[in-house]
Parts: C-alpha cells; structure tokens; sequence
C-alpha cells in the first residue's frame, strides 16, 4: 500500500458506512430515483468510480440503505420495549417526526412508495420486508392496546393488524403533508 492510499484509508476507515447514510439522507430527500451516483460521490468527497468499488449497482445502495434503515428501527424499538405499548407508540411517533426533521424527509418506505413502478422487483421486496417489519411492530403494540368497553354504536372495532395498518397510514400521511407544508 502506498503512502497516499494508507492517508486515504486513515481519513476513510468507513467509507461503506458512510455511502449508506449519505445516501440515506439524500432518498430520504430526493427519492429512490432522485439518487444520483455524482451528487452521492461529490457529497462524500470521493470520485463516482469510487462508489462501484463498495457497491456494484444503484440496486445495491438502494437496498443497503432499506436494509441499514431496518436495521435501525429494531435497534431503536428494542430500546424502549421495556414501555407500556400505548408510550411505544407515542415513541414511534415521535420518532418519525425527530429523525425525518418534521417534513423535511419523508421515511424510506414512503420515499420509494410514489415511484413504486420504476423501482427494481428486488428493491420492492426489500421495501416491503421493511414495511412488513413495521407493521408487525405495530400490531405486536396494537394487540397489548386496552380495547374500549363499549365502542360508539356504529363504530367497527379493528384487529390489531387492521389498526396497525390505519396507524402507519396516518403516520405516512402526516410525513408527507408536513413535507408539504412544513
């Protein structure tokens, strides 16, 4: 190893790391199809060439990044499963609304969601195993709910499963209008 390439790995010692959560910044930003290898390079402070060497395909990033991204939300959720399941969702919340910057970023599911059709099949299924881990969260919290005693007449009650899909909506759906409006 020369000189300049030991400096280089010194100043660098994870420059994989540091591809994913730049990139995850600029999905959580531009989108899936908004990623552009220059601007990923160019941010990172590395040549585009330099990018194929750590990932061989805009796939690959985009798939590590879902995948680092739920690999974060289980580290994140095991941290606060010693509380009551009605402050877990609180937590979850409060989460989205933290580490998306209140409208600034929309969550990698609800990025890759609006350009569904264009995106590789094995990046759906990476989105989707996201997604399907989410919702199994929210359902797992949803079930320990205390159910109403008498619900208003003509209201249905939900499963569990239906009403962690009705929450996560909500909660996409508030992510987009606060990037709407801010």
């Amino acid at each position: 190893m020369s000189t300049a390439q030991a400096i280089r790995s010194e100043r660098r010692p994870d420059t994989r790391g540091e591809i994913v959560r730049t990139a995850r910044r600029l999905l959580l930003s531009h989108s899936y199809l908004g990623l552009n290898f220059q601007e990923l390079a160019d941010r990172i402070g590395i040549r585009k060439a330099s990018l194929y060497h750590h990932f061989p395909s805009k796939l690959a990033v985009g798939q590590a990044v879902i995948d680092d991204s739920a690999q974060r939300f289980q580290r994140w959720s095991d941290t606060i499963d010693h509380l009551p399941a009605a402050q877990q969702l609180q937590a979850y919340v409060q989460m989205l609304r933290d580490a998306l910057a209140a409208g600034g970023m929309v969550c990698p599911i609800g990025a890759t969601a609006g350009e569904w059709d264009g995106l590789e099949p094995e990046l759906q299924d990476t989105v989707k195993r996201f997604h399907l881990q989410q919702l199994a969260w929210l359902e797992a919290r949803a079930a320990r709910l205390p159910k109403p005693s008498s619900p208003q007449p003509g209201s249905a009650t939900m499963s569990p499963r239906q009403w962690a899909a009705h929450f996560n909506a909500t909660c996409q759906g508030a992510l987009l209008n606060a990037r709407l409006h801010g």
